[in-house]
């Protein structure tokens, strides 16, 4: 059978959402492949605000959830990545409101290795361009017009 993890993550994020709440994930900062802003870690955990208009780039898999975000002061973008096994719990900031997920056992939990995460970033990178592309080709539409002599 398929991970439920991800299937229960995705339906939580939306009801959050389609509720007007602010979605966020508490992470296990100590999983391998993590890959976070190390200075805002507390205890091996990290709160990330994946509200839709606080990231980019959002990429939901099976295995892993991944974003671009800018932190603190910075003005440079910061690529987020989480494996699926290192998401403790996505709930709702406003009330709390969300699920925890059971802690996966070493051998159940999958590690994510370089493959996996240029996979993600790829696609990150597809859809950017994707992105760019469509807003060039609106740009560059003809409009026609009604011309009375």
């Amino acid at each position: 059978m398929k991970p439920k993890k991800p299937y229960l993550f995705e339906a939580m994020y939306s009801w959050i959402n389609d509720s007007g709440m602010t979605p966020h994930v508490l992470v296990d900062a100590s999983h391998a492949d993590v890959v976070i802003p190390q200075e805002y870690v507390i205890k091996n955990k990290i709160v990330l605000n994946i509200d839709e208009e606080s990231i980019d780039d959002f990429v939901l898999e099976e295995d892993s959830l991944s974003f671009t975000a800018y932190f603190g002061a910075s003005s440079e973008k910061m690529m987020v990545f989480v494996p699926m096994s290192a998401v403790i719990s996505i709930f709702a900031q406003e009330n709390s409101e969300g699920l925890i997920f059971e802690a996966e056992s070493a051998g159940l939990a999958k590690k994510i290795g370089s493959a996996a995460k240029k996979k993600i970033l790829q696609k990150i990178a597809v859809k950017k361009s994707q992105k760019s592309t469509s807003s060039v080709e609106k740009k560059a539409k003809p409009k026609l017009s009604i011309v009375k002599d």
